[in-house]
């Protein structure tokens, strides 16, 4: 594992609980869980591409998905496979290469956060690519200037371009979200009615995160 990565789940979690960490982590992405058991209800197989610590795992797995995290660095899955058993999970971690998925095939979903944004465009495009053919559906979340988090190598993208790219991939956009609220955002949620806010801030991206949940093309 990288310093950096090691420094970034050090941060993260800080002086928290574990479950603490997770809560937020899981609140956070309500949505994408919510948007997963509609397109795709459970019993179901989910493969989870740069896992990181497997929360989402832990998750899914209580939903009733089987799922399978995987990550190209050993430490990650090791730091991984402690946080389920911190929760008593049995999910599946294994080390693998994100950019060449062919013995990870007939998945129900593919799902990445926070991951394919550190690569150049046209690797971007492969790994969604590759995320089509292990899978029938592809959720991918990626982040904002408004994260609140500090930009190294993320590339930002605009919902309009993170949707070319899944097209590129030859995946049909389903359902385009956002994921939490910027900072500062509370007298403008409270001025528009949700009807309006929402559908606004999806289609320009105001939010921490945006996220988008595509069908492999037939």
């Amino acid at each position: 594992m990288s310093e950096r990565w090691k420094q970034y789940f050090k941060d993260k979690i800080g002086d928290q609980e574990m479950f603490q960490y997770a809560f937020e982590y899981w609140n956070f992405r309500h949505p994408v869980y919510v948007y997963l058991q509609r397109y795709l209800p459970p019993p179901g197989k989910i493969i989870d591409i740069g896992c990181g610590m497997g929360l989402s795992g832990i998750f899914l797995e209580s939903l009733g998905y089987a799922y399978t995290g995987i990550d190209n660095e050993p430490d990650i899955i090791e730091q991984a496979r402690e946080v389920r058993e911190y929760f008593h999970g049995s999910t599946q971690l294994e080390v693998a290469d994100a950019f060449d998925l062919s013995n990870y095939r007939g998945y129900q979903g593919a799902i990445s956060f926070g991951v394919i944004e550190h690569f150049e465009r046209e690797q971007t495009v492969e790994l969604l690519r590759q995320q089509a053919l292990a899978s029938e559906f592809v959720m991918a979340e990626i982040p904002t200037r408004l994260s609140g988090d500090e930009i190294t190598d993320e590339r930002i993208y605009s919902m309009g371009g993170f949707a070319r790219m899944f097209e590129e991939a030859g995946l049909t956009p389903v359902k385009k979200f956002t994921l939490g609220v910027p900072s500062g955002s509370f007298y403008l949620r409270k001025l528009l009615p949700p009807a309006i806010y929402q559908p606004l801030a999806t289609a320009l991206g105001y939010a921490p995160g945006i996220a988008i949940l595509g069908k492999r093309s037939s």
